[in-house]
């Protein structure tokens, strides 16, 4: 079984390191999500990924990309032990975990080359001789190794072919040239024909105002379908709520068992708030209990929200709302203040 538990470190979901602050408060700049263009890849597919970011308006942004080997999915001489399944329940959520993002230093590590506000995980090799560096050597590498440790090849076929194999993709955000924040992602690489999809555009109501990214020109820039961005009043409970239809786009996905069993999982919708004031309950809402209560900040302004969606298993989305804090009405007698 020593072999098998590393086959299954197979997270894809973006983290940043933890912070003493709220999860939901953007006081600094901030990687809140990375998002892929597709979340799973076919050998020698390539892939386009981007950084949701928050609280860098007026600075200087650098962001230099990279890509290695999901963490645990090789050691040195074969497949090692440790992580197999507590990497994208910690990802998901923000926690820290063994060993996150890329090392620079490794002979593993590969930087990114951008294309505009992207970066781009190749899909094949310049070099064979170095497979880590796309997504069809990776594939390749994962079923040279699983052989060398002695695993069962029908085992190893089965994972590629069904759960695929991850890829991580890390970034460095520099501020004014200081280094800022380091977040990561895992993709998965898989010969299964109906790969993974993100979550559409998130879609959701402040209040009574439906905002949406799904019809306009920028997938992360929510709108207001409707008239004027919403207005609320300060100390107010402003109750946020995603489409109710949300749960049509859940996909299931296949799973390997500890005994080598293939499975089956069933993705939840998971969404994560922020804001530069105010404060969320909760901070992170999950279907079918999906709405939250931004307490709005005291003093009047515009206020950016932001909701970063994810399946809870490779897929993500994510995008930014604009919402106007008037006076405060009293009495207040909601939620009590942090």
């Amino acid at each position: 079984m020593r072999w098998l538990l590393p086959l299954l470190a197979l997270g894809a979901i973006a983290c940043v390191e933890p912070d003493f602050e709220l999860a939901s408060r953007v006081s600094r700049p901030r990687v809140l999500a990375i998002v892929a263009d597709r979340p799973e890849l076919a050998p020698g597919d390539a892939a386009r990924v981007h950084a949701v970011l928050a609280g860098v308006d007026g600075a200087s942004v650098e962001l230099r990309w990279s890509m290695c080997l999901g963490a645990g999915t090789l050691e040195a001489g074969g497949f090692g032990a440790g992580g197999a399944f507590g990497a994208s329940g910690a990802e998901q959520f923000g926690a820290s975990v063994g060993r996150p993002g890329c090392d620079a230093r490794s002979t593993l590590t590969t930087p990114l080359a951008l294309d505009g506000d992207e970066a781009v995980v190749p899909g094949d090799c310049d070099d064979l001789a170095e497979p880590w560096r796309c997504t069809r050597g990776v594939a390749e590498l994962f079923e040279a190794a699983g052989s060398a440790s002695g695993a069962p090849p029908e085992l190893v076929s089965r994972i590629v072919d069904t759960v695929g194999v991850a890829i991580t993709v890390h970034v460095d955000l520099y501020v004014d040239g200081e280094l800022a924040e380091r977040a990561f992602k895992r993709i998965g690489v898989t010969r299964r024909a109906a790969v993974g999809t993100n979550p559409p555009p998130p879609r959701f109501a402040v209040g009574d105002v439906w905002m949406s990214a799904r019809g306009g020109a920028d997938p992360h820039d929510c709108v207001p379908e409707l008239g004027a961005r919403p207005v609320v009043s300060g100390l107010s409970e402003v109750h946020l709520r995603p489409d109710p239809g949300d749960g049509e786009w859940l996909e299931r996905f296949d799973v390997i068992a500890l005994d080598g069993s293939l499975g089956e999982g069933e993705e939840d919708a998971y969404y994560s708030w922020f804001s530069t004031a105010g404060e969320f309950d909760p901070e992170i809402s999950v279907a079918p209990v999906r709405d939250t209560v931004w307490l709005s900040p005291e003093a009047v302004g515009v206020y950016p929200v932001w909701v970063v969606v994810r399946d809870g298993h490779l897929g993500a989305s994510a995008c930014r709302v604009e919402v106007e804090v008037v006076d405060v009405v009293p009495p207040f007698t909601g939620i009590e203040r942090l």
